[in-house]
């Protein structure tokens, strides 16, 4: 009877590890580009991550001004910096509008290389260069 009490909870304890999910730090942002550049460093905008894993972006963003010409859509990036280290961690392409659709939505991992934890994460968004639209962002950066 002792057996079969203690292997059950073996049993059980094993199954609960298993079926706890990991939860990876995450973050929310938003961004408005009416230029060619957004630095979340110059606009103290820093997110914490845990580290140890390539972080990665999605979200979505819809053009809000200016110009609406096909061959004006330049296509935006966004790139993953830490403040305290300057390293980049690569550069994830956000997409343009297309088509006559004015919204978009995005996601990709920047793979350059694993976060090592900590505050002083931010996001440079930018297009190669300026095109006469205002483009309206927001998603979720998380490792």
């Amino acid at each position: 009877m002792k057996r079969k009490i203690f292997t059950t909870i073996i049993i059980a304890a094993l199954l609960f590890t298993m079926s706890v999910p990991t939860f990876a730090k995450s973050s929310k942002f938003g961004f408005t580009l009416s230029n060619r550049v957004v630095d979340g460093s110059e606009n103290g905008k820093y997110h914490s991550l845990d580290g140890g894993t390539y972080a990665s972006i999605s979200g979505s963003m819809v053009q809000t001004g200016g110009a609406t010409e096909t061959d004006l859509k330049n296509t935006i990036y966004a790139e993953l910096r830490n403040k305290t280290s300057g390293n980049s961690f690569g550069v994830v392409t956000l997409g343009k509008p297309s088509g006559g659709i004015m919204r978009t939505t995005f996601s990709g991992t920047f793979d350059e290389r694993k976060t090592g934890g900590g505050t002083k994460y931010y996001l440079i968004i930018y297009r190669g260069e300026s095109d006469g639209r205002t483009m309206s962002g927001e998603g979720t950066l998380k490792d």
